[in-house]
């Protein structure tokens, strides 16, 4: 195979997963999912060259869930706040 390029693993795809899991309070969501939509489009434009799709997946999704987790619990801080206050 004169012509075979080993694929190589995307690194965003790699600190997607990372930063989803780590969480800090939402921060590591939202840069999950940013990460997460660059290695997916750099691995659709690299012709089969770079792999981690699957890993940028589970980055964007477990991201999601951390931004929505957040969410829901700003809401309960904010909703909590205002039944003390009141």
């Amino acid at each position: 195979m004169s012509g075979w390029i080993p694929s190589q693993m995307n690194v965003f795809a790699i600190l997607s997963l990372v930063l989803s899991l780590i969480w800090v309070g939402g921060l590591g969501s939202v840069g999950a999912v940013v990460l997460g939509h660059m290695a997916k489009r750099q691995i659709a434009a690299s012709d089969g060259q770079q792999t981690g799709e699957q890993l940028a997946t589970a980055g964007l999704v477990i991201g999601y869930i951390g931004i929505a987790l957040s969410l829901i619990y700003v809401i309960y801080i904010i909703v909590l706040a205002s039944n003390i206050s009141g």
